[in-house]
């Protein structure tokens, strides 16, 4: 069973099975804490950019301030802070903006720095060790979601300065950082960036799941990607947004735009 949620009203539409006749059931869910972060420390007074658990159940959190965004930290599984993992630089576990942060199957941790363009690869048992370090063949801009795929390929959702992937949101690269395809096409110029956005799930299969963050769809993309399956979500919660204006926060006295926050399944 496939759910997605939105920030606005905790709200999910839900979907089984994934085709292109389905209708969003809407209903309320319940989120309950998996962890709680305990913050003597103050760490994450600005909010954390991206959120990953590792197969132990600790956290490791990319923070928003400017100032953090140079190392990743740790929470335990009982949501202590644990340990700071790199510093700012250029060098091996060194990172400048490393946004995300992935769990390869064997437990590897990898980090994509959008500071310095480039994959590092971090064996987590014992003290953290780096194993790999690769560049990206292009730079990656407007970076909104990243997922693994089984053999350590990556999908990233994002603009690549690379005119052969241009118009299109997501774009896979092997182990070695190297373009293998990119897909979903899109319109989009300069002043609407915000067009790239997606939420990314990526199942047992290999196919990926893209959310459009603002137009409410959900596509599915085969393992091959060359077929693909597109939902529109369909409820008084999730209207697109018009292309000509940007999404709103709720400021300026303007309604908040309803948005995609995740795609995930459950294990049934």
């Amino acid at each position: 069973m496939l759910f997605v949620a939105v920030p606005i009203s905790v709200i999910a539409g839900m979907f089984s099975p994934l085709d292109a006749q389905s209708s969003a059931a809407t209903r309320r869910i319940a989120i309950e804490p998996v962890t709680r972060l305990v913050d003597k420390e103050g760490l994450l007074s600005g909010g954390p950019v991206h959120v990953s658990r590792a197969p132990d159940g600790s956290a490791y959190v990319v923070l928003e301030r400017s100032e953090a965004v140079e190392a990743l930290y740790v929470f335990g599984a009982n949501g202590t802070f644990r340990a700071r993992v790199g510093r700012r630089g250029s060098g091996p576990g060194e990172f400048d903006r490393p946004w995300f942060s992935l769990f390869s199957r064997d437990g590897s941790l990898h980090v994509l720095d959008v500071g310095l363009n480039r994959r590092t690869v971090i064996a987590l048992s014992g003290e953290p060790k780096v194993i790999r370090m690769a560049p990206m063949e292009a730079r990656c801009a407007d970076f909104s979601a990243a997922a693994m795929l089984p053999d350590e390929r990556i999908v990233m959702a994002c603009g690549l300065a690379d005119p052969k992937s241009a118009g299109y949101a997501l774009h896979e690269v092997d182990r070695n950082n190297k373009i293998v395809t990119t897909f979903e096409p899109v319109n989009f110029d300069v002043r609407r960036r915000f067009l790239l956005q997606r939420v990314l799930h990526v199942r047992s299969d290999g196919s990926v799941l893209s959310g459009d963050v603002h137009n409410m769809a959900i596509v599915e993309h085969a393992p091959n990607r060359t077929t693909s399956t597109r939902v529109q979500l369909r409820a008084a919660w999730a209207a697109p947004i018009d292309a000509d204006e940007a999404p709103s926060d709720g400021s300026f006295e303007r309604r908040p735009t309803p948005r995609l926050a995740a795609v995930w399944e459950d294990s049934h």
